[in-house]
């Protein structure tokens, strides 16, 4: 919905999976091959910080500031942590509630101690920015709904950003979940707003 959205406004639109894909947009914006970055899947953040199978790296989440580029960030998938299989699983989420995504992939999910965590450095990355951020947050729901388990910790990751982002970084809360229409066209419509204050407009931008 988003993609066409953005290339009936004029952009080349390059999709990448949050599967350790990040990696590669990461490097993709740092050849200055990527004008503008819609980011409402930062999930390998939490891979990253939780050794979860899809880890993509120490510096996610950091190109788009340190170029200067426009950025919206939503936290999709920042609720649970992947692993292999379940003997891969670190006895620390031993018996956590978890869910299998498929016969490779066991998903674990996060506690509010956890979340305020990802929110955090989370935070302490998007201040680094150098161009026009922001952050765009769900209130019903940052995955398939029922990967949702704990709804709770949706004002837990919400405040902690808040508190922990520089003023200048907005953030925008839509009464969606991710995954609908309503939240779309508000991420469409903000990531829009960032372009236009970017003195450097071209037709590469990156969705995921």
């Amino acid at each position: 919905m988003i993609k066409s959205q953005f290339e009936m406004n004029g952009f080349e639109v390059i999709c990448f999976h949050a599967v350790g894909q990040g990696l590669a947009l990461e490097e993709l914006v740092m050849e200055g091959l990527i004008v503008g970055v819609l980011d409402l899947c930062p999930a390998e953040l939490t891979e990253y910080l939780f050794g979860g199978k899809f880890d993509a790296g120490p510096d996610r989440l950091e190109a788009a500031c340190k170029k200067g580029i426009p950025q919206l960030i939503g936290p999709g998938g920042i609720n649970c942590v992947c692993f292999p299989n379940e003997k891969a699983i670190p006895q620390q989420f031993r018996k956590r509630k978890r869910k299998e995504h498929n016969p490779n992939v066991v998903c674990i999910f996060l506690n509010k101690r956890e979340i305020t965590l990802v929110a955090k450095v989370m935070a302490e990355k998007l201040n680094l920015s150098k161009g026009p951020t922001a952050v765009i947050i769900p209130q019903k729901g940052f995955n398939a709904g029922e990967w949702d388990i704990d709804p709770g910790i949706i004002p837990v990751f919400t405040s902690t950003l808040k508190r922990e982002l520089k003023p200048e970084i907005e953030v925008v809360e839509v009464d969606a979940h991710i995954n609908d229409s309503l939240f779309a066209k508000a991420a469409v419509d903000l990531f829009l707003r960032l372009m236009g204050k970017s003195e450097e407009l071209g037709e590469g931008l990156c969705v995921r």
